[in-house]
């Protein structure tokens, strides 16, 4: 995903690329919303405080309150989709896939035609997560405008079935 977002980086309000940094790894879910909580909902609870006693009918009183209440519906949509797909990110699983392929070896000719398409070795996975995952996460999860998945035809992930 580094790679990913290194030649297609999310942008800022003002359209400037927002390049990744290698993370550190954070060994539980727990953990993560922690220092989330410590690292941003703090700092924005301490600044929405602050904002509160304001006076309201100020326009950049309005303008940081509206700012702040952003800031927080991003922060807290961050550990939703962490809560989210925290199963995929944090746990470690081994697949197999030793009895699938028993059963497809052992099939029929005819069956075997029919499901051939199901071997996961045909896969390419680092173009399928470069150009149909993360782009489809960005487009359907993150609502970012003009991300685009690579149509099934154009993708390298099945390259390996093609050759």
């Amino acid at each position: 995903w580094y790679q990913y977002f290194r030649q297609f980086p999310f942008r800022d309000a003002k359209g400037r690329a927002v390049m990744p940094v290698q993370p550190k790894l954070i060994g539980s879910l727990e953990e993560f919303l922690a220092r989330m909580r410590w690292r941003a909902g703090v700092p924005l609870s301490a600044a929405s405080s602050a904002a509160s006693v304001l006076p309201g009918n100020i326009h950049w009183v309005r303008n940081l309150r509206d700012r702040l209440g952003k800031m927080r519906g991003a922060v807290d949509n961050a550990m939703r989709l962490a809560s989210l797909y925290s199963v995929y990110t944090i746990e470690r699983f081994d697949f197999r896939s030793d009895k699938g392929r028993a059963v497809l070896k052992n099939l029929c000719e005819e069956d075997r035609q029919l499901f051939d398409a199901a071997d996961c070795g045909d896969i390419d996975w680092k173009a399928y997560f470069s150009e149909l995952h993360i782009p489809g996460m960005r487009k359907y999860v993150l609502k970012e405008a003009d991300i685009e998945p690579l149509a099934l035809e154009e993708t390298r992930a099945l390259s390996r079935r093609k050759a």
